[in-house]
């Protein structure tokens, strides 16, 4: 677990649970530099992936829940924790809905689109992928888990060890061949939802600024890992 708080009281409301040390750029052609990457604990709350009924595209830089929601009001609140976060490419390419964790992680880094769609985005705040949850699944099964497909994972009793697990929510990735959906994660398995007609939870994703050093704490929900900033 860790702390969006150098100092005080922790709550639920900044704690972050790390999905991992991952390569990433902060520009579209930049160095890659491993980043801690943090997804809230909690949810933030159930909304449109697109924004409204007048907005029926499954393109993440231009969905509400991206420039509205995450980007602009959330983004907001932190103020003084805006210095720990960087700039980084995320990943917009589509996906079948159904397939094994290593072929979302293939397809979301490919150059599959729906029309005119991009495949990356340079932003800070963005949502979990597909992939983030598929690699979560944990347990004596997570080997025979990663071998199925992870729309089977809700039959398979893989999701009640997936730490990422929370119900229906929304990922950031479009369906290949769908102009208006998105791959969500719905009792424990993959599938899909139109942007503009159910609200799912949604989580903030982002990676920690490179100059951010660990302060303090041990990892645990009592006692979370706190940073320092290297000025």
């Amino acid at each position: 677990m860790f702390a969006l708080e150098t100092d005080g009281e922790c709550n639920d409301n900044n704690l972050y649970r790390i999905i991992g040390v991952i390569p990433t750029q902060s520009s579209e052609n930049g160095e890659y530099e491993n980043r801690v990457k943090l997804i809230k604990a909690n949810v933030l709350g159930y909304k449109y992936w697109s924004g409204s009924d007048n907005n029926q595209s499954n393109d993440w830089t231009k969905s509400t829940l991206n420039t509205k929601i995450l980007n602009e009001e959330y983004w907001n609140s932190i103020n003084k924790y805006q210095k720990y976060i960087e700039d980084s490419k995320w990943y917009l390419a589509s996906s079948p809905y159904n397939v094994k964790t290593n072929e979302f992680y293939e397809n979301e880094r490919g150059n599959t689109i729906n029309n005119d769609r991009p495949v990356s985005w340079i932003g800070k705040i963005g949502l979990m992928y597909p992939s983030d949850y598929g690699y979560a699944v944990g347990g004596v099964n997570r080997t025979t888990c990663l071998e199925m497909k992870v729309g089977q994972y809700n039959t398979n009793d893989c999701y009640t060890n997936d730490w990422l697990f929370i119900g229906y929510e929304w990922t950031l990735n479009p369906v290949e061949n769908y102009l208006d959906s998105i791959i969500i994660l719905a009792n424990g398995s993959s599938t899909i939802n139109l942007v503009h007609v159910a609200t799912n939870a949604y989580r903030p994703v982002f990676y920690l600024n490179s100059l951010v050093l660990l302060k303090s704490g041990s990892g645990q929900k009592n006692d979370p890992y706190r940073i320092t900033f290297n000025e």
